[in-house]
């Protein structure tokens, strides 16, 4: 197939100085020049005006002219056709001229490029380029291929640049990106933050924080330049307000754990805890290394404050070492005698490190609590004191649990060293043992009510004495120091006064009744008592009212 070219010179301006039909124009080939010469001598009737621009003659193209300028009419455009069979050049290049604009056409087949090397632009059948003065590619478009329809912009191979991938349909960046403005997945960027919608949460990187919820009222601060999050109502102490979590320490209102709490001290004003134990105590933590040495000195944080003689004690899974403070001088250090359990050599104390627990129980005849789940004989709950030397005695006071190990106790209740019980309010019921009883004063002291398995008894003296022929404590008998008696088995009878109360001038009755102006008119059963206008009155039939009688022979 003939290709055929059609050549549009509008004013196509050749400089030459000197032009002969036997000499070559350099940028053509001599066979190129020849086949263009015939072509233009067999246009008929083509009116060439060949113009010198030296002193204006005319002639044909082969006569020698200072410069030329051709000039076609529409007509001569038209015939004049190049076609491949009649020029044949070896590049492009070979060609060399001012093409005006071109409008229309099509270009196949063929690599265009601004310049052969350095900075330039090319275009291919696959892809269109871009490269810097030192042939860097920095943009490309692919236009056929696996990878059609992607856009690379910059040195995106070594991590320094954008591209966009239409298949996958991402827009990756390599690098470093700035911006000052603008907006990204509902942020809005400003110069030093980036605010959510409604300013919700705000990243401020000139002040290193982040802020979550509405600032107009309690929000949420993460503060990088101080290493906590707080509420924006913060204030610490007991009467404080908010929360903090900072690096080494956390502080809030209310604390709920769903699950388990681990701690290696754990403390409320002055509780440690250690293993399945706990005491309740005063205590501190250490702010700085121990050595081994007996002349170390403890110091402590100082949210506690010891006293001379005071007894310190600290342990963990290996070791329990204790302490007698004997100078307060230069608190919270302090100097303190070690290893007062004798468990250590000399200078060979445990190395205790800063954070570790201290346990202060106290100067001689203080005490604590301690509760229990692993020591023998637990759980319980063992209120206690010391004489001094609380590594070696303590002196139990109260127990509440398991009883057992406690002399003379057992099973599982409540036992006080001195069998006394303040005061106590029962809700539902109390159940005594066959070894027990509880009674309203102190063993001694009189009179008092006891209560046990042999019945309700009111005593004014535990001395033995008779009354009448018996004697107190004879079998099935009674004695001087029982006043009265209820529910007593021995005595078969309900209730039983068994001496005067107050012997003398001063006796008083054993029961008192309420003298009423008539007739009791509520419900009655038979035996009941009443005294109606200075008379007895039993009741005789049961009913509502009920029938009394007088009892006996009454004035």
């Amino acid at each position: 197939m003939i290709k055929k070219f059609l050549i549009i010179m509008l004013i196509l301006s050749v400089t030459v100085s000197a032009f002969a039909a036997d000499e070559m124009i350099p940028d053509f080939s001599p066979e190129s020049l020849v086949i263009l010469n015939n072509i233009l001598r067999k246009l008929s009737r083509a009116a060439y005006n060949v113009k010198s621009s030296v002193d204006d003659t005319q002639g044909y193209l082969e006569d020698k002219v200072d410069g030329v300028t051709i000039q076609l009419s529409d007509e001569e455009m038209e015939v004049l056709l190049i076609t491949d069979a009649h020029i044949n050049v070896a590049q492009l290049s070979a060609i060399s001229a001012n093409l005006g604009t071109i409008t229309a056409g099509t270009v196949t087949g063929a690599t265009i490029q601004t310049a052969a090397s350095g900075a330039r632009v090319k275009m291919d059948t696959s892809e269109f380029l871009a490269y810097d003065d030192s042939s860097n590619e920095v943009f490309k478009i692919d236009i056929t291929g696996g990878d059609v329809g992607d856009v690379t912009l910059g040195d995106y191979a070594n991590s320094k640049g954008v591209k966009y991938d239409k298949s996958a349909g991402t827009f990756n960046i390599k690098g470093v990106l700035t911006a000052t403005s603008g907006e990204i997945g509902g942020w809005t960027i400003n110069a030093t933050t980036i605010n959510s919608t409604n300013d919700k949460v705000v990243l401020d990187n000139a002040n290193e924080k982040i802020t979550v919820g509405d600032t107009g009222t309690t929000h949420i601060q993460i503060d990088g330049a101080n290493d906590y999050i707080q509420s924006s109502d913060f204030v610490s102490g007991a009467l404080g307000s908010g929360w903090r979590i900072g690096n080494t320490e956390a502080e809030f209102q209310n604390i709920r754990a769903r699950g388990k709490l681990t701690t290696t001290v754990f403390e409320k004003e002055a509780i440690s805890i250690v293993g399945g134990n706990l005491l309740v105590l005063g205590g501190d933590i250490l702010n700085a290394d121990m050595t081994a040495l007996d002349a170390s000195t403890m110091t402590i944080s100082g949210d506690e404050t010891f006293a001379v003689n005071d007894v310190l004690r600290i342990k963990d899974g290996t070791d329990d070492e204790w302490f007698t403070v004997t100078n307060i001088g230069s608190a919270p250090t302090y100097t303190v005698t070690r290893d007062q359990g004798s468990g250590y050599g000399a200078n060979s104390n445990p190395i205790w490190k800063k954070g570790t627990a201290v346990v202060n129980y106290g100067q001689s005849g203080t005490g604590g609590i301690f509760l229990t789940s692993s020591e023998s004989d637990s759980p319980y709950i063992h209120f206690f004191t010391h004489a001094g030397s609380p590594w070696s005695t303590t002196t139990a006071k109260t127990r509440l649990g398991n009883l057992d190990g406690i002399p003379g106790a057992s099973g599982w209740g409540i036992w006080a060293g001195d069998g006394y019980l303040g005061a106590l309010e029962v809700i539902d019921t109390i159940s005594v043992s066959s070894q027990g009883s509880i009674r309203s004063n102190l063993t001694g002291n009189y009179p008092y009510v006891e209560f046990s398995n042999a019945g309700l008894q009111l005593k004014d003296s535990d001395t033995g004495g008779t009354y009448g022929t018996a004697t107190y404590t004879t079998a099935g008998t009674y004695g001087y120091g029982a006043l009265a008696w209820i529910m007593n088995s021995d005595l078969k009878i309900p209730f039983a006064v068994l001496k005067e109360p107050n012997a003398g001038a001063n006796d008083v009755a054993d029961i008192r009744l309420y003298n009423r102006g008539d007739n009791p008119g509520g419900a009655a059963e038979v035996g009941d008592l009443a005294v109606v206008n200075g008379k007895l009155m039993i009741c005789t039939g049961a009913g509502t009212p009920g029938t009394w009688a007088v009892v006996g022979s009454q004035n």
